[in-house]
């Protein structure tokens, strides 16, 4: 069964995003004892060399096609059928893709510039939750938890070698024993792979968002032929980053891996026209926190508190280059959803700048921002049930293209751009 945080509209996407192979190689994790070598199939033929900006998945709830997007708003047919919770590396070499709707037994990889693929299985009963690409893309890291039927509940971590094709389990303790951790939804890795950040939740309740975690978990050496491993998590490191009561919604980290931006609401504030049915959900400031130090207290920043009666959308996006945050803000309709939003563009610096203003018919929530290139973002709307639109927006003109509507449709990850000098 896959969770959604509780704090989050129940048309929310988790998104989950971000990132060059790089060429260091810090100290490995404990050696344990071997097992099983993950398993090597063959694919189709490989990607072309395309000029792509993201990839997204669109379908019905069950069963999703992966495309990519061009610069030019075209999408191409990649031949991979996904479910819920697939992703991109963030240079678009691998696929990771769930074998099943979930709960998935195993996730494929796929390398989308050669005939290789090779399946991370699962040596558990514990059901795939979700996953995150190292910004080198080197490391996929996978949260694993038991289904609330289980006689003992418990989570892990797999962390699959991409280059080597190992595999690397933490156990956990029950989230239930006192003292243990909670399980987390992972982010993304910070100082150049020496960190795993997690945001921390517990299963199966309303309680999302307790805490943003980050996990010591250095490289380990490509190793041949390729192992399956365990290293309990309690052997771990761990320090926490971001309280729970600081943020509402899912952090998201910078394609360069250098900061995170969230919401959250000042209490004393109520937006004007704002009635909830269910979940108090309005936000209205926006934060970031940059990791500079591994050993530094960092501050958050608070990029923009709005107090004219308008809120921020739940949804934001860093540019490409870390520099500025693309972000919707709107007014209430006497419910608990837009009438319209305006997709604006803050720096932290100069002075906001407008790019569009996005209607929003009854009902419809505005779910997902992709800031794919400097000058193009992809924007998902959706109404309940089963009916989604994604658009390719002109952040410098405010023009749009429709890229797809579906029943599901759901962005797996931009693409960055490889520096100059390694193109």
């Amino acid at each position: 069964m896959r969770i959604v945080r509780a704090n989050l509209p129940t048309l929310s996407i988790l998104v989950l995003v971000l990132m060059l192979v790089a060429a260091c190689a810090p100290a490995p994790t404990p050696a344990p004892t071997p097992t099983l070598p993950a398993e090597v199939t063959p694919t189709a033929e490989p990607v072309p060399e395309l000029m792509l900006i993201a990839f997204y998945a669109s379908g019905t709830a069950d069963e999703l096609q992966v495309f990519a997007v061009t610069e030019t708003g075209e999408s191409i047919s990649m031949d991979h059928l996904a479910f819920r919770g697939a992703s991109v590396s963030p240079f678009g070499t691998y696929l990771a893709l769930p074998s099943s709707p979930p709960p998935a037994p195993s996730v494929t990889i796929v390398d989308l510039r050669t005939p290789r693929q090779f399946e991370v299985g699962q040596l558990t009963d514990l059901d795939t939750f979700s996953m995150a690409f190292e910004d080198s893309e080197q490391r996929l890291a996978i949260l694993e938890v038991s289904a609330p039927s289980a006689e003992e509940v418990s989570w892990a971590l797999l962390v699959a070698n991409l280059l080597g094709e190992g595999v690397t389990r933490f156990p956990a303790r029950s989230w239930m024993e006192e003292g243990a951790r909670l399980p987390g939804y992972p982010l993304g890795w910070i100082f150049g792979g020496f960190e795993l950040l997690l945001d921390t939740f517990v299963p199966y309740t309303d309680a999302g968002g307790q805490g943003v975690i980050a996990l010591e978990l250095r490289p380990d050496p490509v190793e041949e032929p390729p192992r399956v491993q365990d290293v309990p998590l309690e052997e771990l490191a761990w320090r926490e980053v971001l309280p729970a009561e600081a943020y509402d919604t899912v952090p998201r980290l910078s394609s360069d891996a250098t900061a995170l931006l969230y919401l959250d609401r000042d209490p004393d504030y109520l937006p004007d026209a704002y009635d909830p049915l269910g979940f108090d959900l309005a936000v209205n400031r926006l934060w970031t926190l940059s990791f500079d130090d591994p050993e530094a207290i960092v501050e958050p920043d608070m990029w923009l508190a709005v107090d004219d009666g308008s809120a921020l959308a739940r949804v934001a996006d860093w540019s490409p280059d870390g520099a500025q945050i693309l972000y919707a803000q709107g007014t209430y309709d006497g419910g608990e959803t837009f009438a319209s939003v305006e997709l604006k563009i803050h720096d932290a610096v100069t002075p906001v700048r407008q790019v569009t203003e996005l209607p929003l018919p009854e009902e419809r929530h505005l779910v997902g921002l992709d800031w794919c290139r400097p000058e193009l973002a992809l924007v998902t709307t959706a109404e309940s049930p089963g009916d989604y639109e994604l658009t390719l927006i002109d952040v410098i003109d405010g023009t749009s293209r429709s890229i797809a509507a579906a029943a599901t449709v759901e962005v797996l990850g931009c693409v960055n751009e490889l520096p100059a000098a390694a193109e």
